[in-house]
């Protein structure tokens, strides 16, 4: 095991004097571990969806979006298949045209990146607030894979200290101030001061760790080896000695604690529910064992309680344990049985009330003996449960802190917070809840549950329009739309109209989609440019825009459909769907709405009516293409054409399908899928051609004019000539496309989120290669710089072939260049 300054790890000699003769109030330490997934259980019908969830949900990547589905249940996604797919056009064009060939744009350099949010922070979709000491916490930010240092005495965000590969585990050193962080995948362990948030040291070890614990003399390391089943301990003080292993029969992903009296090491695999004990001097098992019977949901350690709490189960049932330790032995204490899957458990900092959530069930047990539990239903979907003094406080739906008796009776009281409260810590009298989607943490009086302020920790960033020498980024979850000039990299404006953002080129106009409101808006949006706004009392899950007009189709939270007239500020129709709708488009006069089993067609005249439906399960569309799963299962798809209002049944695809993408200058319609690329000639929807692709075809791009044709496949791009469909080169670039213009390709590592590869497809070479300073999740240009939108990093990344220096940003007497000349205003905050 290759071991770099492994001495620099060793703590002061202070440390075991000092926990010596204050004494250990914790009988259990339990470092960060990322949480298991929640089992997929079946999801009560029903939830809210807002506009905003479905465009987070496409720019972020897939394991956002599986976190985004799993943690917030009550944002409509129940059942919500990601493959519901909306033709994506080329921000600033109605059609997927693209920009001409430009080569000069293939020395590109980064001119300047736009920050948002607040200094120093960029943490987006907050998954857990821990304590760090007395005047610090610290943020899990999922999106951004980071953490935040929040300062509670300012409060401000101190640093941010990055995770790209997704953080894993992580341990704290309070003496040393030092932060011992591993990510996933990693062949190491990566140490960071928490006084000057600088990396301080790598160990580097020959496995992947998957959790990390310090002993309570911080004498030993502990890492575990889960993929070859073994527990690895490191003597810091004999750094010499090498490491040492104790193979251990568990299944990963494995949970680690320590019994800070004791200083037995307690392991618990999290799919098979065993817990094992480890000896420390010795560094062997001790011969009990115990099991759970069930692969593990959630646990809990108060920071002065003597217990381990853990929940164990399934979708059906599940049980609350308690692990005890006390003259060298250990117990496990069954508290209590519960009906569904426990998602949290909480406690108070002594561990004396324990409470457990299980979807919209609140349980409030008793952690010293066996007892009937006290139940209450909640109100909606909870996140965290936080028990406290004589109250139990509750984060839930989209925006609620519940407050109930420490009996769960009597009336719950609800206050608002902002968008997907989450973790709850209570520092000093105050109340902190971490807002998972609008990236904040609001702060709040115990006493008086009223919000004393909100910090926040970055901004979550929606749709980039890049039209009129004017680039327009929707600020989601903060309710504005920002207008930037990229000329003096100054926002011109912020415009107070939230929701999701629809722009058409054709009309030049912005139309933002709200929970109940409709916002219309000539281009480029301003207070002064608002000119239609529209009541929709009943809510909005889905929405599409009729051709060029300012008329839309909207599916509201009653799955109603009716049609909506921004011009003459009027609403037809109201014809109620027998299913929730997951998709929704317009084309040809009509407009169609996918169900998870029903596809809808209605007319879109004066007098709304539902014409028809059709009993198949679809989930990708492109007009006039509707791919659908087989209705026996398997691993292919049924593809079917829109043809005078009806639906014919085309062809059936042995791989399921990925992409449709027509040609712009043929007749022809090409079909990814996860074997090959299949072309169908649109005259007679008969099939032309099979391409080959290197595993699944993931994007299809046909630039207009070209011969070429371009597929990204898993480790190259096949570039497939257009007239005899033979496949005539691959280029090595495993990526996904982010922008094209012509023959020009930008793709984005299909692993390596922040590396662009800048590709020439006449040439079939990659021409440069890039190292971001963000993960783009849109692109837009104005034919001479290129526009990269990161937002989870809540910036905007330009760049150039050859940045002009008067066109930097400038200090207000334009003499020194000024790289925070973004927020002189404040108005991001």
């Amino acid at each position: 095991m290759p071991i770099r300054s492994l001495m620099r790890l060793i703590p002061v000699l202070a440390v075991a004097c000092c926990l010596a003769a204050t004494g250990l109030q914790a009988a259990f330490h339990l470092p960060y571990q990322a949480a298991p997934p929640r089992p997929a259980c079946q999801r009560v019908p029903g939830g809210y969806c807002r506009p905003e969830y479905p465009e987070v949900a496409e720019r972020l990547d897939p394991e956002t979006l599986d976190w985004l589905v799993r943690t917030y249940p009550v944002l409509g996604w129940q059942d919500m298949d990601p493959r519901v797919w909306r033709p994506k056009p080329v921000p600033g064009a109605d059609r997927v045209d693209g920009f001409r060939y430009d080569t000069g744009r293939r020395n590109l350099e980064v001119e300047a990146v736009f920050h948002f949010g607040p200094r120093k922070g960029n943490g987006a979709l907050i998954e857990e607030l821990l304590p760090l000491d007395g005047n610090r916490l610290l943020t899990v930010n999922r999106a951004s894979h980071n953490l935040s240092v929040i300062n509670t005495a300012r409060p401000d965000v101190d640093a941010v200290i990055p995770a790209p590969r997704g953080l894993r585990s992580l341990e704290v050193n309070p003496t040393s101030q030092e932060l011992y962080l591993v990510e996933r995948s990693a062949s190491g362990m990566l140490v960071w001061s928490l006084k000057d948030y600088r990396v301080t040291d790598t160990l580097f070890v020959d496995f992947s760790p998957g959790a990390v614990l310090l002993s309570r003399d911080a004498r030993w390391l502990y890492l575990t080896d889960e993929t070859n089943g073994y527990l690895v301990r490191l003597d810091l003080t004999r750094p010499a000695d090498g490491p040492a292993r104790l193979a251990v029969t568990l299944a990963a992903p494995w949970l680690i604690a320590e019994d800070r009296e004791s200083g037995i090491v307690f392991l618990a695999g999290q799919k098979d529910g065993r817990v094992l004990l480890c000896e420390p001097e010795g560094f062997t098992r001790l011969g009990r064992e115990f099991s759970l019977g069930a692969p593990l949901l959630a646990w809990s350690a108060p920071a002065e309680g003597k217990a381990l709490f853990l929940a164990a189960g399934d979708c059906e049932r599940s049980a609350v344990y308690s692990l005890t330790t006390g003259d060298g032995t250990a117990s496990l204490t069954k508290l209590a049985d519960l009906g569904g899957a426990v998602t949290t458990l909480g406690t108070d900092t002594k561990g004396e009330k324990l409470c457990a959530l299980a979807g919209q069930e609140l349980y409030s047990l008793d952690p010293d003996a066996y007892s009937n539990p006290a139940h209450r239903g909640l109100p909606a979907p909870a996140q965290r449960v936080l028990p406290l003094g004589s109250k139990v406080y509750v984060s839930a739906g989209m925006d609620w802190l519940l407050v109930l008796d420490e009996g769960l009776q009597g009336r719950i009281d609800q206050v608002q917070v902002e968008f997907g409260p989450g973790p709850i810590l209570e520092r000093e009298g105050a109340l902190w809840v971490a807002n998972g989607l609008s990236s904040s943490i609001t702060v709040l009086d115990a006493g008086k549950l009223e919000e004393k302020f909100s910090v926040l920790v970055g901004v979550l960033l929606g749709r980039m329009v890049q039209h009129g020498r004017k680039v327009v980024v929707n600020n989601l979850f903060r309710g504005n739309v920002m207008v930037l000039n990229p000329e003096n990299y100054i926002i011109e404006d912020i415009v107070a109209a939230g929701g999701s953002l629809d722009f058409s080129a054709a009309a030049n106009r912005v139309t933002m989609v709200d929970d109940s409101l409709a916002v219309g808006m000539d281009y480029p949006p301003s207070r002064l440019s608002i000119s239609a706004t529209l009541d929709i009392p009943r809510g909005v899950r889905l929405f599409a825009r009729v051709g060029d007009s300012q008329s839309y189709l909207v599916e509201d939270q009653d799955r109603s459909v009716e049609r909506v007239d921004l011009s003459r500020r009027f609403r037809f129709g109201g014809v109620p769907l027998p299913a929730e709708g997951k998709g929704m488009f317009t084309w040809d006069g009509a407009a169609w709405v996918l169900s998870a089993y029903d596809l809808y067609r209605f007319g879109v005249g004066e007098s709304l009516g539902l014409d028809r439906s059709w009993p198949l399960r679809p989930f990708k569309f492109h007009p006039p293409y509707v791919a659908a799963d087989y209705v026996s299962g398997g691993n292919g798809s049924q593809v079917h054409v829109m043809y005078n209002g009806q639906l014919l049944d085309l062809t059936s695809t042995p791989g399921r399908i990925g992409v449709i993408r027509d040609d712009p200058d043929t007749s022809y319609c090409w079909f990814g899928t996860t074997q090959n690329a299949l072309v169908f000639d649109r005259r007679d929807n008969r099939s032309s051609a099979v391409v080959p692709v290197d595993g699944t075809a993931r994007d299809i791009y046909l630039p207009p004019g070209s011969l070429n044709g371009y597929i990204c496949g898993e480790g190259s791009l096949t570039v497939a000539d257009r007239r005899n469909f033979f496949r005539q080169n691959e280029i090595a670039v495993d990526g996904d496309f982010v922008y094209v213009s012509g023959e020009e390709l930008y793709l984005l590592d299909h692993e390596d989120r922040s590396l662009l590869y800048v590709v020439d497809g006449y040439r079939a070479m990659v021409y440069q290669r890039l190292r971001l300073p963000l993960s783009p999740t849109d692109a837009a240009s104005d034919g001479e710089r290129l526009y990269l939108l990161g937002g989870a990093e809540g910036a905007v990344a330009i760049y150039s072939n050859f940045p002009a220096a008067e066109r930097l940003p400038r200090s207000v007497d334009r003499n020194v260049w000024d790289s925070e000349a973004d927020r002189r205003s404040g108005e991001h905050r």
